[in-house]
C-alpha cells in the first residue's frame, strides 16, 4: 500500500533510467481534497506506512516515498517533485485489537484521530431491523442465484441470526455468514428444481455445514457413549455434579457435559482447587473457586472458624480450564459432600455464583444444553431429565428443533435459577433451610446437614 506518490523506474543499457511519465500517485494523492478509508490491519502490520501517514498529517503535504534513494547513488536525471498541500478526511476502519494493541501505544495517535465510534455488531430485533433484515437476505439470494426466500426460510434464518448473537431480541449482523448459508441453501434449491428457497434447504445448509465440522466433537461424545469419559444421565451420586462447558475448534462451537467432584475431610485448608494446584486453571476459575470459600464462610461461620479440607477437581480433564461457569456445579458437589445427600445425574447444571449465592449468568448456553441434551438422548430420555441455568440467561435459549420439540412434550427440561438455594432443591431434591434469628438450620436440611459436618470436623480437630 502506498500512502504517496512514488516513481517507477526500467531497466536499459545505460541502467536505471525514469522520467516524469513515470510518476504514480498513492492513496493520499488520490484522495486529496476528498475522504480516505484505510485498514487498520494494514497500517498496524507496516510501520514505516504508519511513519509516512503522521509524517503526511503532520505537516498537511504529501512528499515523494523513495527512501531506496537515501542509501543509493543518487540518479542525476530523476524527478523530484515538490510536496503536494495535502487537504483529506482519513477513517481507520478494523477490529478494535489493533487499536488497542498497537495505535494507543503511539502518543501521537489522538493527535491526528480524535474521534474514536465502536460499530455494534449486533442489531435489536424490532421491526425495522427484521425489515431491513428480509429485504438483505431477498436481495442476496436473488442477485446470487436467482431465487427468492420463501416466508419460513426468512423466519429460519433470522433465528439462526439470534442464535449467533446468543440473545433472542438481537440479530447478528455478521451478514457475510449468512451469504454463504444462503448461497448453500439455493444450491440445493436448484438441485430439488423448487422455485423458491425453502426453511428445509436452508436447514439442511445448516446440518451440512455442521457435519463439515464436527468431527472433534462427534469424536468427544463417542468416548461419552462408549463410558471411556465418565458421565451418568440416571441415578444419584454423592459428592458428583454434572457440569457444562464449551469447547471451539476455531470455526464451530459445541458443548460437552464434565463431571465435577469434590471430597470433603477434616482439615484447615479449605478448598483445594485441584486444577489450580496442577496449573491447569485461569485466573477466572480460580476466582470462581475462591469465591465458594467466601460464600462458605459467610453461611457457616458466624460464630466461629470453618475448619475443614475439600479436594475440588473437573474429572477427566487434560486441558487448562477457564471461566466461573461451573461455580454453581462445584459448590452443589461440595455442600452434597458435606451433607452427605446425593445429586441427581439425570440434571446438568451451569451458572455463575457470588459470595451470596446469587446465581449470574454465563455464556455458550445453547451449545451446553444441547451437549447435555445429545448424552441424555443417546442414553434414552426419561423424561425427567434437563440443564439447570441461570433466570438472567433464560432470554438467550434459542435451541435445534429437535430440543425444542422434547422439551415441548416434557421428555427434556430447562430449569432456572436465581439462587444456589434453588439449585440445592432441583439437584438435591431436598430443602436448603433458611437460618432463624440464631442463626439455626431447620433440622434435615442440607444446611443444617452442611453445619453438623463442619461441627465434628472441628471437634476432631480440637482433640488433637
Amino acid at each position: 500500500m502506498k500512502v504517496s506518490f512514488s516513481i517507477k523506474y526500467k531497466s536499459g543499457p545505460a541502467g536505471y533510467t525514469t522520467d516524469f511519465t513515470m510518476i504514480r500517485p498513492g492513496n493520499l494523492h488520490r484522495a486529496n481534497g476528498g475522504i480516505l478509508v484505510l485498514r487498520a490491519e494494514a497500517i498496524a502490520q507496516d510501520p514505516g506506512l504508519w511513519f509516512a501517514l503522521k509524517t503526511a498529517l503532520r505537516d498537511k503535504k504529501i512528499r515523494i516515498e523513495e527512501s531506496h534513494r537515501e542509501n543509493s547513488i543518487p540518479m542525476l536525471d530523476a524527478p523530484d517533485p515538490k510536496p503536494i498541500p495535502l487537504d483529506v478526511q482519513i477513517f481507520l476502519v478494523g477490529a478494535p485489537v489493533w487499536f488497542y494493541n498497537f495505535f494507543y501505544l503511539d502518543p501521537e495517535f489522538k493527535t491526528y484521530f480524535k474521534i474514536k465510534a465502536d460499530i455494534e455488531p449486533d442489531l435489536p430485533a424490532n421491526a425495522q431491523n427484521i425489515s431491513v433484515c428480509t429485504r438483505l437476505f431477498r436481495q442476496i439470494s436473488q442477485q446470487n442465484s436467482g431465487k427468492d426466500l420463501d416466508k419460513e426460510a426468512i423466519q429460519t434464518l433470522l433465528g439462526y441470526s439470534s442464535r449467533w448473537c446468543n440473545n433472542r431480541t438481537w440479530l447478528s449482523s455478521k451478514f457475510e455468514l449468512l451469504e454463504d448459508i444462503i448461497n448453500e441453501a439455493n444450491e440445493l434449491a436448484i438441485e430439488d428444481n423448487s422455485d423458491n428457497t425453502t426453511a428445509t434447504h436452508i436447514k439442511t445448509a445448516i446440518v451440512h455445514r455442521r457435519l463439515r465440522t464436527s468431527g472433534v466433537e462427534d469424536r468427544t461424545h463417542r468416548e461419552i457413549e462408549r463410558n471411556v469419559m465418565l458421565i451418568e444421565t440416571h441415578g444419584k451420586k454423592l459428592g458428583i455434579v454434572n457440569g457444562l462447558s464449551v469447547l471451539s475448534t476455531g470455526d464451530h462451537y459445541y458443548g460437552v457435559p464434565n463431571r465435577i467432584s469434590a471430597r470433603t475431610f477434616a482439615g484447615e485448608e479449605g478448598i483445594i482447587n485441584i486444577e489450580r494446584l496442577t496449573e491447569m486453571a485461569g485466573p477466572i476459575q480460580q476466582k470462581g473457586a475462591m469465591i465458594l470459600d467466601g460464600f462458605l464462610n459467610g453461611k457457616f461461620a458466624q460464630n466461629y472458624p470453618v475448619s475443614f479440607s475439600c479436594s475440588l477437581t473437573f474429572e477427566q480433564s487434560y486441558e487448562e480450564i477457564e471461566g466461573d461457569s461451573a461455580s454453581v456445579a462445584e459448590l452443589i458437589a461440595i455442600l452434597s459432600s458435606l451433607s452427605k445427600v446425593r445429586v441427581r445425574q439425570d440434571m446438568a447444571v451451569t451458572g455463575s455464583i457470588n459470595q451470596f449465592g446469587e446465581i449470574q449468568a454465563v455464556g455458550g448456553l445453547n451449545h451446553k444444553i444441547e451437549g447435555f441434551f445429545r448424552v441424555c438422548k443417546y442414553r434414552g430420555l426419561t423424561g425427567t431429565q434437563g440443564v439447570v441455568i441461570p433466570a438472567s440467561n433464560a432470554e438467550h435459549i434459542i435451541l435445534r428443533d429437535e430440543i425444542s420439540e422434547a422439551v415441548r412434550d416434557n421428555k427434556f427440561h430447562i430449569w432456572t435459577i436465581t439462587t444456589i438455594d434453588e439449585a440445592i432443591n432441583l439437584l438435591m431434591s431436598a430443602d436448603a433451610g433458611k437460618a432463624d434469628q440464631k442463626g439455626r438450620y431447620p433440622k434435615g436440611s442440607i444446611y443444617d446437614l452442611v453445619q453438623n459436618q463442619l461441627n465434628q470436623f472441628s471437634k476432631s480437630l480440637n482433640k488433637r
